[in-house]
């Protein structure tokens, strides 16, 4: 009601009753003046103090803080793009205090560093081109000086709100400009520079390696597809995902038409996770129903000896031992990332079903087990790329024996140096079956030896 003393334009009054000096300063205010004027977003007492729950500038939750006025209780008008453009206001002030010594300062906890409340006063804001106001040109030597005590005509010599994109500083937005090119050329041409050399040596290892070199079968045909299905659906689940969930991010908008491109994000998305729950299952018949799986299978159960080879390896990498760990088929490494693998695709398969098919599964469940869903499938996105990058691509490439690519995932080989090195004891094994084999046809060659042979005994 506009008699009650809450009314919003009689707020300030009800507040003089106590407060006079400081609201008398707030009606001559710009803030103030724009109430009175009936402009209807201009603050008033209680947008920046609160109304029941408030506090003086000294709590350190207090919206008027040192920490908080300049981070939250200022942009909650001034940074709303929407307001400001309706009267005519900047916006983008608050993110270049922030990227400033001052607001760098205030983010990391400094309660005397300057605040918006600092320069631009607190009940007495004025706008900058005001004599009376503390931002005045002429004034702020003055109000600089309150914290910087040689604080002299330099300080006001240049915009105090740096902002290389405001048409107004020109000077910066041509360093910006400058440097911005600068970056993409030199940093884009070290790219191109490193990558063409990374290539050359890829494929020199690639040719030469194998070139003259004897080898032996490390993966089936069916296994290389295999993966290499797993792996771009994979990529592309990832990918659509992020995209998803991060619509609003430049490479987002690049590789899904911007603003229109929700609905082909969420259809490759759905049409990469079909593709990969097809090549699960089918790898999940191929391990439990043929004999070449089963075995594949069995190699990758974790045992006591996995556990040896973890901790002699970490003597190993700390110098507490020379001797090394001597592999099967696959390391601990390998047997770990399988079986996370495992874990993380059913999950992965199962939250997602229970978002794609939202209608059908609150029709049994309640909404927060939907809730619970999404946030495991957001969770284990992360726990996958991570492992995916952190571990996999360090043995695949970053390893120094690996370095720069270790190519079996593509030929599905190993060659005979390699294979010693890296699997001894499947090397002994299958080295001892071509011994016996060359005896019987000496015409075998060692990619017809299966490399998969358990000692079951």
């Amino acid at each position: 009601m506009p008699n009650s003393p809450v009314f919003r334009l009689n707020i300030a009054d009800t507040c003089g009753h106590c407060h006079v000096k400081e609201t008398e300063e707030f009606k001559q205010s710009i803030h103030g003046k724009a109430l009175l004027a009936g402009i209807p977003d201009a603050p008033t007492c209680t947008d920046c103090h609160g109304e029941h729950d408030i506090e003086g500038p000294d709590t350190k939750d207090s919206a008027v803080s040192a920490r908080l006025v300049s981070k939250e209780t200022c942009p909650r008008c001034h940074d709303d793009v929407r307001t400001m453009t309706k009267y005519g206001v900047e916006t983008m002030h608050q993110a270049s205090y922030m990227d400033s010594y001052h607001g760098m300062a205030s983010d990391a906890g400094s309660v005397a560093v300057a605040s918006c409340s600092s320069c631009h006063g607190t009940h007495n804001i004025l706008p900058h081109d005001d004599p009376n106001s503390t931002v005045f040109q002429a004034n702020l030597p003055h109000t600089c000086g309150q914290c910087h005590e040689d604080a002299g005509p330099n300080f006001a010599a240049g915009p105090v709100h740096i902002m290389p994109t405001d048409p107004g500083q020109k000077a910066l937005g041509i360093v910006r400009v400058i440097y911005l090119w600068l970056i993409a050329v030199t940093l884009g041409g070290m790219i191109l520079h490193n990558s063409l050399l990374l290539c050359r040596h890829m494929l020199t290892k690639f040719f030469e390696e194998w070139k003259g070199r004897r080898t032996y079968k490390r993966f089936s045909k069916g296994q290389v597809i295999g993966h290499l299905i797993l792996s771009i659906s994979f990529t592309v689940l990832g990918i659509s995902g992020f995209a998803l969930r991060y619509p609003e991010q430049w490479w987002s908008r690049m590789l899904f038409f911007g603003d229109t491109g929700l609905e082909i994000r969420a259809n490759v998305h759905r049409i990469a996770a079909v593709v990969f729950i097809g090549i699960t299952l089918l790898n999940l018949f191929y391990s439990l129903f043929t004999r070449y799986g089963r075995k594949e299978m069995y190699a990758t159960v974790l045992g006591f000896k996995d556990l040896k080879d973890l901790l002699l390896n970490l003597g190993f990498a700390l110098g507490l031992t020379r001797k090394r760990p001597k592999y099967d088929r696959y390391t601990y490494s390998e047997k770990l990332e399988y079986w996370g693998l495992w874990w993380g695709t059913w999950i992965m398969i199962i939250t997602g079903l229970c978002m794609w098919y939202v209608d059908v599964f609150l029709t049994y469940l309640p909404k927060v087990m939907l809730d619970i869903a999404a946030l495991i499938h957001w969770y284990e996105a992360w726990l996958a790329i991570g492992t995916i990058l952190i571990w996999h691509m360090y043995y695949m490439i970053i390893d120094p024996e690996s370095y720069p690519m270790n190519w079996s995932w593509i030929t599905g080989k190993i060659t005979e140096h390699d294979f010693k090195e890296h699997h001894p004891l499947e090397f002994e094994r299958v080295a001892g079956q071509e011994s016996s084999a060359d005896e019987e046809d000496p015409e075998r060659t060692a990619e017809e030896v299966d490399p998969i042979t358990p000692a079951l005994k």
